[in-house]
């Protein structure tokens, strides 16, 4: 059984050598570099875990208390475009995927958005060669809107990006 919710700076321990897997065996799919996430103090992990109105991350944990999933929301805090948040940093270690966790996890982020005021809109963006996770969004209702060509310049050659968006009741 997995359990879903929001994480806080006492999960670091916990998500520091999550992101730092997910950085380094996923290169392809995130522009941060392992290295430079490597060089986080505790104190710095702390302080981007936790959570506020408008900056969170949720978590997907096991029945024994490993964590083994993890995605980012940020709302735009400009008044012009606080209508809208990104989802950033979607992540389930290898030998969990195919058990619907990152489904899960993204249902419930959802839900989570929808308690939100006056957001109307969610975007993220995925490598194009990322087909599952691009194909999770759509089943969720994530539509396309963009594609861009050499986003990302990943071990000597470029990657390109589709920008996602879904639109809240």
């Amino acid at each position: 059984m997995i359990e879903f919710r929001i994480l806080t700076a006492e999960d670091s321990s916990r998500w520091k050598p999550l992101r730092f897997r997910a950085l380094s065996e996923e290169k392809a799919a995130f522009s941060f570099p392992a290295e430079t996430f490597a060089k986080l103090s505790d104190a710095e992990v702390k302080e981007r875990l936790a959570p506020d109105q408008d900056h969170f991350f949720v978590g997907a944990w096991t029945a024994d208390g490993n964590l083994v999933g993890s995605a980012m929301v940020n709302r735009d805090p400009q008044p012009k475009l606080r209508y809208k948040a990104s989802i950033y940093g979607t992540y389930v270690a290898p030998e969990w995927r195919g058990k619907s966790i990152a489904r899960g996890m993204m249902v419930y982020l959802i839900n989570q958005l929808h308690q939100l005021p006056d957001l109307r809109q969610v975007q993220l963006s995925v490598v194009a060669t990322q087909i599952p996770a691009k194909t999770l969004y759509e089943s969720l209702g994530f539509v396309v809107y963009g594609l861009e060509k050499e986003a990302l310049y990943v071990e000597g050659r470029f990657l390109n990006e589709y920008h996602m968006q879904l639109f809240l009741p």
